[in-house]
């Protein structure tokens, strides 16, 4: 079944419902609407207007209009103005007549769900407009020209009020840009309920909608909205959105899928500095918010800064949750060239030092899995290089930098990277002067030549992140010198590397630096470390390892096996477990000191816990990524047969 087939009949389902509308005897005042009806004038005397734009041209009332166009006319061939107005168009349900009784949907009646009239063509709004589109579907429109390029295939809006489109579709409409929708303006866009479904950008960016909004414009994809199947000759197959304006995408059922941006980047979602997105949707019919879309770079979202007019615009992207027992995903989305999840492009000035701008992305209680690209399967932050200077990407992964994330439940997968295949490199590349850092993140089943590769990187660290259960073709974590970046040293703290294949000599590689403490690494038949960096940079304390070989000696250092839970099946806390009289205590636990202050591990319980019954060796901090819970209420210590668990 297509995309739109399969959405329509999930919403035709849901039962169009009862006829609708108003009452006609409503006349305008300052504060009522005046109300027109669209019909056959010669056969229906209860029709105001025979055409849409007839109806159009006789609003004048302040308070706005609503006109409601009923199905004794055919909308073909359309072209809609709509100047400087507050205009609602609104369909009324088939075999409805302007002369029809009515009633308004709602409390006794149930609202449509599916659109009910189809115009043909195309509605431009101009000047200080407000509009409201009802129950209708915009299709086989063209756009309207701007300077030899068409703009807006289905509607071209150019003003300074707000449109909305409620339970209205949108699809196979042209443009040169914003094949669907093309919105340019101060307002907002708000869209709830709403297909857009096989529109074009022939000539550039935004497939379904392009987006240019000034003076803090804002775009609101609601619940129930989808974008799918749209394509952009440039950028951004889904959404291109630009200027000084916002992307929210943080309700249910809401979805971006199957948009192609073959020769740009932005599959899904193009952010165009200085405009920036937060998405928290959890997704449609089980699927990620950003699903299945294709670009040359970032399948899901491309995140790009830019310089215009000498003031440097920052691109960022908000990744956090709304429901708490689903993360919000991007999944399966595919990169021809660079970042099959999340592409990030910074600018640099080529004629000014020091003048720069940032891409950024920061997430919490998200997935990103199963993308696919050659290099940067799940993000990749790409540099920006000039003569004055470079900058890369910013990725905090495991940041709650919206402060608007909710609490996840347990089992809900959140902050996952996992089943990412980067072809021919990482799955997590960060260029020169980018920064990347990770907290209670768990890296799992990805594929590729290493799972993270530091280039240059400005800033890098990893802390709390559970990297397991992956398979990389050289190694684990790579970090290495570029003359054009900052090359500061990264850091692994409180993480577990364990029962990944890895096919090179070594799980970690590492010419910059590297300050690795509190942490497992425990990977079989393969050394720990290649270090190349300045002996005085390497700085390695508080491990469990499987071999010692690149390591400097240190006390604190212990060889050794830790015994997991269940890490067949996932599981990497570290048993403390008693059975038949025998007590299993692995390595590992209550061996480092405590820190100041208050942290969490990967599953967001308290480091430090001094464990019942197991001797400290530096202090009661358990290595790796999780810390061992105390029982409070565990009143028997022994069993026979399965093994009791002295800790959690």
């Amino acid at each position: 079944m297509s995309a739109t087939a399969f959405s329509h009949a999930v919403r035709l389902l849901l039962g169009v419902g009862a006829a609708f509308a108003a009452n006609h005897a409503l006349a305008c005042s300052a504060t009522t609407q005046d109300v027109f009806l669209v019909g056959n004038t010669l056969t229906d005397g209860a029709c105001d207007y025979s055409t849409i734009q007839a109806a159009v041209s006789a609003a004048t009332c302040p308070a706005g209009t609503r006109i409601y166009l009923t199905d004794e006319v055919a909308y073909k061939n359309q072209q809609v103005t709509i100047t400087d107005k507050a205009i609602s168009l609104i369909a009324r349900a088939a075999g409805v007549k302007c002369s029809s009784a009515i009633a308004a949907c709602g409390q006794f009646f149930p609202c449509p769900t599916a659109p009910l009239q189809t115009i043909e063509g195309n509605i431009k709004i101009r000047g200080a407009s407000n509009v409201t589109i009802q129950y209708l579907t915009i299709t086989k429109g063209a756009g309207v020209d701007h300077g030899g390029v068409t703009y807006g295939g289905g509607i071209d809006y150019s003003g300074t009020g707000d449109l909305s489109l409620l339970t209205s579709d949108v699809e196979s409409n042209n443009a040169g840009v914003g094949g669907g929708i093309a919105f340019n303006g101060s307002g907002k866009l708000t869209l709830s309920n709403v297909f857009l479904f096989d529109n074009h950008a022939l000539a550039g960016g935004g497939g379904a909608i392009a987006f240019i909004g000034s003076s803090g414009a804002e775009l609101h994809v609601d619940a129930g909205t989808e974008i799918s199947s749209n394509t952009a000759s440039a950028d951004g197959g889904g959404i291109f959105i630009g200027g000084d304006s916002s992307l929210f995408m943080t309700q249910p059922n809401s979805i971006v899928y199957f948009n192609h941006a073959d020769n740009g980047a932005g599959g899904g979602i193009f952010i165009n500095g200085p405009a920036s997105a937060e998405i928290a949707s959890p997704g449609k019919y089980n699927l990620a918010a950003i699903y299945e879309n294709q670009a040359a770079n970032g399948g899901g979202v491309a995140v790009v800064a830019n310089q215009n007019g000498g003031s440097f615009n920052d691109a960022s992207l908000a990744l956090f949750n709304s429901d708490a027992t689903h993360p919000v995903r991007i999944s399966n989305n595919t990169a021809t060239s660079k970042g099959g999840g999340i592409y990030l492009l910074p600018y640099v000035s080529a004629t000014v030092d020091n003048d720069r701008s940032f891409a950024d992305v920061c997430a919490v209680n998200f997935r990103i899995d199963n993308n696919l690209a050659p290099n940067g399967a799940a993000i990749y932050s790409n540099e920006e290089n000039t003569v004055f200077g470079y900058q890369g990407g910013q990725v905090e992964l495991g940041s709650n930098c919206s402060g608007k994330a909710v609490a996840c439940t347990l089992g809900a997968d959140c902050n996952l990277v996992d089943g990412n295949v980067a072809s021919a490199g990482a799955v997590l590349l960060a260029q020169d002067n980018s920064d990347l850092t990770t907290s209670r993140v768990v890296l799992r089943e990805n594929t590729g030549d290493q799972i993270v590769r530091l280039i240059g990187t400005r800033v890098t660290g990893f802390s709390n992140t559970l990297i397991v259960d992956n398979h990389a073709y050289e190694t684990i974590i790579a970090a290495e010198h570029d003359s054009k970046g900052a090359n500061e040293a990264s850091t692994i703290d409180s993480c577990t590397i364990a029962n990944n294949a890895v096919d090179g000599s070594y799980v970690i590689r590492n010419g910059i630096g590297l300050t690795l403490t509190n942490s497992i690494v425990d990977v079989a038949d393969t050394a720990t470390l290649d270090y190349s960096g300045n002996a005085a940079d390497l700085h390695a304390s508080y491990l469990l390892v499987d071999d010692t070989v690149g390591l400097p000696a240190d006390a604190t250092i212990l060889a050794g096996v830790p015994t997991f839970m269940d890490a067949a099946n996932g599981d990497y806390r570290l048993r403390y477990s008693r059975a038949g009289g025998v007590t299993t205590k692995s390595l590992g636990l209550d061996f480092a000191p405590a820190i100041v202050g208050n942290d969490v591990d990967v599953r967001a319980a308290p480091h430090d816990q001094d464990l019942a019954g197991v001797a400290d060796a530096y202090g009661p901090r358990d290595l790796g990524a999780i810390e061992m819970q105390n029982y409070a209420d565990r009143v028997f210590t022994d069993t026979f047969g399965d093994p009791l668990l002295l800790a959690y």
